[in-house]
Parts: structure tokens; C-alpha cells; sequence
């Protein structure tokens, strides 16, 4: 067989292979891996080269993907979880060592994964079975990231918000504030129907906002293109809940809100607490629904990222738009 046709024969076993896992959970998959490997770096305070090399190399992708797949076997075949950061570090440092790359071009698939495996099992002692269920152990970071960058060409689909609690020395739960969420979902929804958009919460979009958040609360941030993340571990603090209890109450308050049915459960059913690094971001993950959404029976749209109440003459065009996808 040529060179060609096994390139051809390759690429369709991986075609294969994405369409029985499913596209989505194939991403998931990849972005879970490394989320864990990102979040290992920056705990070493090291580059990928630096933490496996006593010499880094000018480039050295083989060893990164025997690394990534090593992980990738723990975290997603074995449904391991990392128990021992700093283990996994004194693991990986230096590790590269332990890996034999051939020269030239060819690599057998044979070879390759017992490389993989050794490694894996280099590094198994850092993990521990998932526990499943467990919010605080779902990382985004690469998640977020992505959705970051998307935010800034597409407005409209996307909004961010400090946190749950007043700006002020009350530090109480600000109605107003979470009230804005759900139009801002409803808004996002009515752009058209099976869209998806998001609303993050625990981020804010300016330097002004993340300087009172700690001064008030005393919560540093980590930035990223022009946002920064706060996360909204405090609120819960603050509350006198447990994440698990802020998760639910929050969870609670959606359910219980004059937000029009079905979107109102869509809205419940996805919201999720995720982690970037050490810090927890609220997601109100949002679709449009078969018919247009509404709150307390009024009807919102979002113009960039602005929301504006549809009401008047303004009904009809936008019922239309809505339904006919124009």
C-alpha cells in the first residue's frame, strides 16, 4: 500500500472515530486534556520544553504528543483526575528522557503507543478516580478562552458580568443585577431560533470593575485579552453557602423566575459552575427556542451588546424575523 493510500486509510478510521464519539465530545475530550496539561505548566511556573528537557530542543511536537496522549489516556480513557499536582510535576519534569523518538519520518503506530502507555504509567500515580459529579472539577480554561475571543465579533451572543453581589460594603445578593442576567439570556435567545450564546459570569470586561471587586472582596484576577476573571468563588463566601449550596439556590432562583417556558428550563438544565485555574465562573448557557422568549411577558433582543425591550410597532417585524429566520 503507497504512502497516499494509507494516508487516505488513516484519515477515514479518524473520520470513523469522530463520528461514533461525536464531534462535540471529541473537542470536550481535547480541551479537558489539555486544560489539565496548561494548568500543570502554570503551576510548575515552566514551559512544556523547560518542565521535560534539561536542554529544550528547538521544537519537539513528537514529545508533545506523546505527552498529551498519555494524559489523554489517564483523563479520558482511565477517567482519572489529577490527585497530586506537584506529583504530576516531579513526574513530568525531565520525563522526556523515558521517551524514544526515531528519526526520519516514520513513527510505527506500535511503537508509538507503548511510548504512550510507559509514559501514562510514568505518571499514573498523580491521578485518582473521578468521583463524577463534581462541579468544581470541570475546567474550561481553554473553553472560556475560546469563547472570550468569539465575544469580540460577536457582541450580541455573548455578555459577562462580574459576579452575583453588589459593588458595595453590603456585599449582599443584587436582585437588580441577576434580574439583567435572565433578560440579558432572553435577549441572546430571541436572536434567532437554535442559536447558541452565552452570559459568564464572574468576568468582567474592564480593569475599573476587577480594582473594585478587590478592593471590596479582597479576590484577585487573571487576565486575558481585555477581560478580566474573577471568578465567583467570594459570592458563595459571602452568602454563607457552600458551592454546591450557591450552585443550587442560584439554580433555584432561574427556576422560580417570571422567564417564559421553555428557555426558562433549557436555561436551569445547562447552567454550570466551571473552573479556570482556581478560579469558578457561573456559564448561562442560552439557545433560542422554537417560539421567541420573553420575561415577565416582555420581549428583549440584543443589538450588539445592548439589550432593548421590543414592545409597540416594534412587535410584529421582530415576531416575524424571528420565526422566519429572516
Amino acid at each position: 500500500m503507497s504512502d497516499a493510500e494509507l494516508s487516505v486509510r488513516r484519515f477515514n478510521e479518524v473520520e470513523l472515530a469522530v463520528q461514533k464519539r461525536g464531534s462535540e465530545f471529541v473537542v470536550d475530550d481535547f480541551q479537558r486534556t489539555m486544560d489539565v496539561l496548561r494548568e500543570t505548566l502554570n503551576s510548575a511556573g515552566l514551559t512544556f520544553g523547560r518542565l521535560l528537557f534539561e536542554q529544550q530542543p528547538a521544537r519537539a511536537p513528537r514529545y508533545f504528543q506523546i505527552v498529551f496522549l498519555a494524559l489523554y489516556t489517564l483523563i479520558i480513557r482511565e477517567n482519572l483526575v489529577v490527585c497530586n499536582r506537584e506529583l504530576l510535576i516531579a513526574r513530568m519534569r525531565g520525563s522526556a528522557k523515558d521517551i524514544s523518538i526515531p528519526e526520519g519520518s516514520r513513527w510505527g503506530g506500535d511503537d508509538r503507543h507503548k511510548t504512550i502507555q510507559a509514559i501514562a504509567g510514568t505518571y499514573r500515580e498523580a491521578f485518582e478516580p473521578a468521583t463524577g459529579g463534581d462541579p468544581s472539577r470541570v475546567h474550561w480554561i481553554t473553553k472560556i478562552e475560546t469563547l472570550l475571543s468569539q465575544s469580540l465579533t460577536e457582541q450580541s451572543l455573548y455578555d459577562f458580568k462580574q459576579g452575583f453581589l453588589r459593588l458595595d460594603h453590603t456585599k449582599t445578593f443584587d436582585d437588580d443585577k441577576f434580574e439583567k442576567i435572565l433578560k440579558t439570556c432572553v435577549g441572546i435567545a430571541n436572536n434567532r431560533r437554535g442559536c447558541k450564546g452565552y452570559v459568564l459570569v464572574g468576568i468582567s470586561e474592564n480593569e475599573a470593575t476587577s480594582r473594585r471587586v478587590a478592593e471590596i472582596f479582597g479576590v484577585g484576577a487573571y487576565a486575558y485579552l481585555s477581560f478580566s476573571i474573577v471568578g465567583c468563588d467570594y459570592n458563595g463566601d459571602m452568602l454563607g453557602r457552600t458551592p454546591d449550596q450557591a450552585f443550587q439556590w442560584i439554580v433555584d432562583k432561574v427556576t422560580k423566575s417570571p422567564m417564559s417556558s421553555p428557555l426558562k428550563e433549557y436555561l436551569s438544565r445547562h447552567l454550570k459552575p466551571v473552573r479556570y485555574y482556581d478560579k469558578t465562573v457561573y456559564v448561562f448557557e442560552v439557545e433560542g427556542q422554537e417560539d421567541p422568549s420573553s420575561y415577565n411577558g416582555v420581549y428583549y433582543d440584543r443589538r450588539g451588546n445592548q439589550l432593548q425591550t421590543i414592545e409597540g410597532t416594534d412587535l410584529a417585524p421582530f415576531m416575524r424575523r424571528y420565526l422566519t429566520g429572516g
